[in-house]
Parts: C-alpha cells; sequence; structure tokens
C-alpha cells in the first residue's frame, strides 16, 4: 500500500492542476469518511422486473414482438421460459406478430393453428394475430398460373387461405409474397384454393400483395358482399401488381397510400378512374431493356417509347399527388425482391415508412 507520505511527497512534484486537485478532494471527501459520517442511500423503493404488476409486464411483453418483427415469437421465448407467471403473462402475446419466411415455417405453424382453433385457445389464451408476413420459395410466371413447386409448397398452398382466414377479422398489417393458388376435389369438381371472396378484413389498414394468386380483389359474390369496400373497410395502404387494381379497389374511400408494380406487365396503362383521395402513389416501373419478352416471343423496344412511357407514369402521378413521397421507382431487376418486401412490413408493423419511400 502507499503511504500518505508517498502521496504527498507526489503531489508536490507532481503539481496538480487545479482540475486534477478538485478531483482529488471529491475523491477523499468521499471515501476517507469514516463510516458514521456517509451519506445515506436514498430510501425511495425500487423495483424489479420480477415485481412488476401483471399490466406492466403485459405491455412490456407487448411491445417485445414489435421490436423485432421478423423474429417473433421467437423473442417471446426467454419470458416463456423464465417462471410460470412470466410464462402465463408472456404466452398471451405470442402469436400476435406472425413472420414465416419459407414454406415449411407456414406449414409447421398451420398444424399449430389448427390445434389452438381446436381446443378453443386462438383468441382466448392466446390473444389474435394482428400482424402477419407469409414468404413462398418460388415466384409466380408471368402470365401463367402454373408453376413447379415442391410437395411442402404445394400443401402449404392448400392450407395458407385457411391460416389467412382465421387471422382476418383481427389483421391489422398483412403481407403474401410468392403463393399461387392449387386445386382439390370437392364433389367432383376443381375448387381453387384461394382466400374466400366473403372473408372481411375488418380491420386491416395495410396490404402488400405481390408474387401471389392466393387472394384476388375479384368481385365474384352479390353487388355488395364480395366487394373490396365491404372486405377492406378500413384499407389505408396497398401495395400490389398493376393487374390487381380494379376500379372497385381504386375507388375505396379509405385507402390514401397505394403502390404498384408494372415489371413484366403486357399491358402498362395506367387507372383511368378518378382518385383524388390517393395522397400518396409509387409506381415501380422496370428499367429500359432493349429486349423484351422470353424464348421465341422477343421484341425490341425503342429507347423513345420507353422514356415516353416513363413520363406518362410521372406525369399521372403529378396530376394527382403532391406529395413529395410520390414517384417513379426504376427497379434494379425483373422482379421485387423478398428481402424489400420483408423490410417494407417490418417497417410498417415498427411504425414507419414501410415501403412507402423512393427507394
Amino acid at each position: 500500500m502507499v503511504s500518505s507520505s508517498n502521496l504527498t511527497f507526489n503531489r508536490r512534484i507532481c503539481r496538480p492542476t487545479t482540475l486534477t486537485m478538485r478531483k482529488r478532494s471529491a475523491f477523499y471527501l468521499v471515501f476517507t469518511r469514516t463510516h458514521k459520517d456517509k451519506p445515506r442511500m436514498s430510501s425511495a423503493p425500487t423495483m424489479s422486473i420480477q415485481h412488476c404488476p401483471d399490466e406492466i409486464l403485459d405491455m412490456i411483453f407487448q411491445l417485445l414482438p414489435i421490436q423485432s418483427p421478423d423474429k417473433a415469437p421467437a423473442v417471446l421465448l426467454p419470458a416463456i421460459l423464465t417462471c410460470s407467471r412470466f410464462c402465463a403473462i408472456a404466452k398471451r402475446h405470442l402469436i400476435r406478430v406472425v413472420c414465416l419466411q419459407t414454406a415449411q415455417r407456414v406449414d409447421l405453424f398451420a398444424a399449430y393453428l389448427v390445434h389452438l382453433t381446436d381446443t378453443g385457445a386462438y383468441g382466448k389464451a392466446l390473444l389474435p394475430i394482428e400482424h402477419m408476413a407469409v414468404f413462398g420459395k418460388h415466384q409466380i410466371p408471368r402470365g401463367l398460373h402454373y408453376h413447379d413447386p415442391s410437395a411442402v409448397e404445394m400443401a402449404v398452398e392448400c392450407v395458407l387461405p385457411f391460416i389467412i382466414e382465421v387471422a382476418a377479422p383481427s389483421l391489422r398489417s398483412l403481407t403474401v409474397f410468392g403463393f399461387a393458388p392449387q386445386y382439390r376435389v370437392v364433389d367432383g369438381q376443381l375448387v381453387e384454393t384461394i382466400v374466400k371472396p366473403s372473408i372481411c378484413f375488418p380491420k386491416l389498414q395495410r396490404l402488400i400483395l405481390l408474387e401471389q394468386l392466393i387472394i384476388s380483389f375479384d368481385r365474384r359474390e352479390g353487388p355488395q358482399e364480395g366487394s373490396p369496400s365491404h372486405r377492406f373497410p378500413q384499407l389505408m395502404s396497398l401495395y400490389t401488381h398493376r393487374r390487381h387494381l380494379t376500379d372497385d379497389v381504386l375507388a375505396l374511400r379509405t385507402l390514401r397510400e397505394l403502390r404498384f408494380e408494372t415489371l413484366g406487365a403486357t399491358v402498362s396503362d395506367l387507372p383511368s378512374s378518378q382518385i383524388p383521395h390517393i395522397e400518396t402513389i409509387i409506381i415501380d416501373a422496370p428499367r429500359y431493356k432493349s429486349l423484351l419478352g422470353s424464348g421465341c416471343k422477343q421484341w425490341h423496344q425503342r429507347r423513345s417509347k420507353y422514356n415516353e412511357k416513363i413520363e406518362s407514369y410521372r406525369a399521372f402521378i403529378k396530376a394527382i399527388s403532391s406529395s413529395p413521397g410520390s414517384s417513379v421507382v426504376i427497379t434494379r431487376g425483373d422482379r421485387i425482391r423478398p428481402e424489400f418486401v420483408l423490410n417494407a412490413w417490418k417497417g410498417t408493423v415498427q411504425g414507419g415508412s414501410g415501403c412507402w419511400k423512393k427507394g
């Protein structure tokens, strides 16, 4: 140990600055006091998370999946495994946010959801799904409804409508990417496995439908029951392909943000409906290519014709929207990337801009 005489000797030699002397004075003031002279600690009570009321814990566990939507419900597992009290509270939020990035995960979740609905736990012991994103492995061939999926993908495409229909009443955001319908025999007839046109989404506000044919806006019921205004009464944001934009969809008075892609579209005409209620419009346009089509069906595209089409898009946006977020986005590739769609969904769940940005 260093004696006090050595400390005095060192101070005289080093000639500390005024600031150093102040720091040392504070140091000695705190640590050279006797126990009797030490200041008392605050008597204010402290609270650890174990002592929080159930209501506070419920709010904490409710926000955890929102922080990492793509990892939900795994982010809740540490809390569920902590103790029986944490488990009972956290488990209620286990499937409020669901992100299924592979066909295998969709298949496993479908089996779990069947169990929850059969036992009556869905919506009671476990709160219903509010945000959901599902991603398939393939992309829909342009101009065709046929593709060559694996056995798992075929099973998933048959069961995915069931998942969406169960979650529909409580969904606030939904993203479907990379699924085509299958066909099954019912009463001797082939029936397409899609979400029933009569299914309503009363709380849905943000919807992304790309590279998919599972959900359709086509009206297949009566004059009112199958209309988009009846099925999507609260829809505010829509991102989809140009071919899905029917006049009924554009007539949704709640719609404020519209983004549609024209990649691979055989007809690149613009919507003819009057849509003054839409505030932000983004159009995904393909980059210029001298040859269009594929295989033996290819044709040349003049640069001037391409520029004329892009300018028509910009004029269309300018005539409708004055929002700085409205624009024409020239994509890098021929398809919308799944990573971009996933990030867009995560952004909307977390309250960010999502796909409503120029990038």
